[in-house]
């Protein structure tokens, strides 16, 4: 007999598995259904983790807007007072500058 691939040229198959299955068709079904359903375990899994993740970056995004938000306007309290103090200054030294010149030109015609 003349072997050619896997059959015999009489027409029998060489493999023996051929003839005794490995997995019969329930298996198969079996196998197949804990797969889908594993899978769709897995996709469940993950859309919730998407959309947590989601939420966390919106909260943390609104958080930061708050804060920034918060800071420009003490920021912008702090600047007001500081050009207060800033002016105060300024008009004292003004002034004191003023009346010491004031001083030395009456102290030198003296």
């Amino acid at each position: 007999m003349e072997t050619i691939g896997n059959h015999i040229d009489d027409g029998r198959l060489l493999c023996r598995n051929s003839i005794y299955q490995r997995y019969s068709t329930s298996d198969w079904e079996t196998s197949n259904r804990n797969n889908f359903l594993e899978a769709e375990k897995q996709r469940s899994h993950a859309e919730r983790v998407r959309a947590d993740l989601f939420r966390t970056v919106k909260v943390t995004d609104q958080m930061t807007r708050t804060r920034q938000q918060c800071n420009t306007r003490k920021l912008g309290r702090l600047r007001a007072a500081a050009a207060n103090v800033y002016e105060k200054c300024f008009v004292t030294v003004e002034t004191g500058i003023i009346s010491l010149l004031t001083h030395f030109q009456c102290s030198s015609s003296v």
